[in-house]
């Protein structure tokens, strides 16, 4: 099986993000300009990226909103886009 790309949108038909896969290591880079000479690579979307894709296997559409170190956290602006 290989997963060619993912691709996200709204209800309405927007794209919120496309991403293509390549056979062999795929690496999800923070290609943003900084401000400064270092680079976190945070809020890039890796996490997002394997949940999403772990949804598209079958897991349960909690796991892309809800935060799982804490049950009690959720991220309402995603959820509401299901």
């Amino acid at each position: 099986m290989f997963i060619k790309r993912l691709k996200i949108e709204t209800g309405r038909g927007d794209v919120i993000r496309y991403i293509k896969f390549h056979r062999g290591i795929n690496l999800i880079v923070d290609e943003t300009p900084g401000t400064s000479d270092r680079l976190t690579g945070n809020n890039v979307g890796k996490t997002t990226v394997l949940k999403l894709v772990d949804y598209c296997f079958g897991a349960d559409k909690s796991i892309i909103y809800a935060d799982s170190e804490n049950q009690k956290e959720v991220y309402h602006l995603v959820k509401n886009l299901f």
